[in-house]
């Protein structure tokens, strides 16, 4: 192959990789993602319209030093929150407002995790689970519907199960 072919298929593949990286660094560079019990676009966590509707689905989507933002609304799922993570609730989920945290107001804006229902139509044993991890901030939520009735570990915290920062909450 002639120089100029090899030169050109090379800046083709140089192109492409730099196109992807665009794409990824985009991606990787957004705060925030966000979930709303409601909304019906792409399910993809990018704003508003296109929220996840699980708050477990958002933090296992969030990327390092992203915070998972939740709109108010009625969330039947128990919860498990890695390392490092920043769950906020009490938010209005309008489009138009995101990434504002002066919009949030968990008092108005109620953000609720309710387990009662969340095992298949029974209650989880533990709505949300905070254990062994540190640097973990869960945020304005209002937390219900857990059984912790077993022994041992599941004997308590049908609530939260906690060992890291938790504020703001209703449980």
């Amino acid at each position: 192959m002639p120089a100029w072919g090899r030169a050109r298929r090379a800046g083709m593949r140089l192109a492409g990789i730099v196109a992807a990286c665009a794409a990824f660094c985009v991606a990787a560079s957004a705060q925030f993602v966000y979930v709303k019990s409601d909304a019906t676009g792409l399910g993809d966590g990018s704003d508003w319209p296109n929220a996840f509707t699980s708050i477990q689905t958002g933090i296992v989507s969030a990327l390092p030093g992203q915070s998972v933002l939740v709109a108010a609304g009625t969330y039947s799922e128990g919860i498990a929150l890695p390392s490092d993570s920043n769950v906020l609730g009490g938010f209005t989920g309008v489009s138009g407002t995101e990434g504002d945290l002066g919009a949030r107001d968990p008092w108005t804006n109620i953000s609720t995790i309710d387990g009662s229902t969340a095992n298949d139509g029974a209650p989880v044993l533990h709505v949300v689970i905070i254990s062994d991890v540190g640097g973990v901030t869960l945020d304005g939520f209002r937390i219900t519907g857990g059984l912790a009735d077993l022994t041992g570990f599941d004997a308590n915290g049908g609530g939260v199960v906690v060992d890291s920062l938790v504020s703001a909450c209703t449980i």
